[in-house]
């Protein structure tokens, strides 16, 4: 059955190649893809058309989100648009400038802002338009993890006041790079710990039960736009790795590298084959429920550290409701 595919992120990366792909195979589908500069798009982009639309969106702006989701959400209440089928949360940033922490207009850390309250704002907004068997798709990080070896300054939750309000300036500029990287894995354990926990509210829910969660590790990939703060020589001996993922990941299987393509495909296997999201997560979650998670080449993994603590997932979930300031009727209170 015709539904529409909302996406974020798709103007770089594996994502740009998903959502072209997806055109391509399911013609009768609508796709929405949300990129902040519809004017900027690269070469291997879909084109717009009357099944393709592209919206402007600043995540940055948690105003432009709310914008942005009641446009959707009205289009599908007057039958523009069919009821959403898939909803892909794959837009990221990752600051390790000298210059941060950089600081929305709302006030909130860049990282956190766009990574988790973006996305968490935008599922709980698109809620009502989704079709009773919709998916919805995060793409995480095994960065998520607490002995996470690549990051010298390991993930850690802490309540998301803490995290979202920082000082400009307030850090050591020696410190910037390891504490944009700390943001960075500690904003996708919040991504994860939200995936486990919108997937049990959304089963206890007589109006969404029959939507899924399912979370996804890309890997390490060119192209993404995450490493744009890195030094030059850094990004280039990176560049090689990227392109020579077999060989690395041999040398050390945690690195966890992964051809654009590659990834580009796992995702759409996990848009097209709805059985990915039903299945059960694997790992401490399995006994109060959870989303599954799945590695880049598609393989069912399993989240670690605190995602799978339902206390701190419950307590983020409040605290984000609260912050966002979202009503009862979209909280899944």
């Amino acid at each position: 059955m015709p539904g529409t595919v909302v996406i974020t992120g798709p103007n770089g990366g594996m994502t740009v190649l998903t959502a072209r792909q997806y055109a391509e195979a399911h013609p009768e589908d609508h796709l929405v893809l949300l990129v902040r500069n519809p004017a900027k798009l690269p070469a291997e982009a879909v084109p717009a058309s009357d099944k393709v639309l592209y919206e402007a969106l600043d995540m940055t702006s948690l105003d432009a989100v709310r914008a942005v989701s009641a446009s959707i959400a009205e289009k599908v209440k007057a039958g523009s648009l069919p009821r959403i089928k898939s909803l892909v949360c794959s837009a990221a940033i990752q600051v390790t400038s000298v210059d941060q922490p950089h600081i929305t207009a709302d006030g909130y850390e860049e990282t956190f802002a766009v990574n988790h309250l973006a996305h968490f704002l935008l599922i709980l907004n698109l809620l009502p338009s989704m079709a009773p068997d919709a998916q919805i798709i995060i793409v995480g990080s095994d960065s998520h993890r607490n002995d996470y070896k690549f990051f010298p300054k390991k993930t850690a939750y802490r309540p998301l006041e803490q995290l979202v309000h920082v000082t400009p300036g307030g850090e050591p500029v020696k410190d910037a790079k390891d504490n944009g990287l700390q943001r960075y894995g500690t904003s996708k354990m919040l991504q994860m710990m939200t995936g486990h926990e919108l997937a049990r509210r959304l089963k206890s829910h007589p109006a969404y039960s029959g939507i899924n969660t399912v979370m996804f590790d890309p890997g390490s990939m060119g192209g993404t736009g995450l490493l744009r703060d890195q030094s030059p020589i850094l990004q280039s001996l990176l560049g090689v790795a990227f392109n020579f993922p077999r060989f690395f990941n041999w040398l050390d299987p945690e690195l966890q590298i992964s051809l654009k393509a590659d990834s580009a495909a796992t995702l759409l296997r996990l848009m097209e084959n709805r059985e990915m999201a039903r299945t059960e997560p694997l790992g401490p979650v399995k006994e109060t429920g959870g989303a599954p998670y799945y590695s880049p080449s598609g393989k069912l993994s399993q989240s670690y550290g605190e995602t799978n603590e339902v206390e701190k997932s419950s307590a983020l979930w409040a605290d984000s409701v609260r912050l966002l300031g979202i009503g009862k009727d979209l909280a899944l209170m």
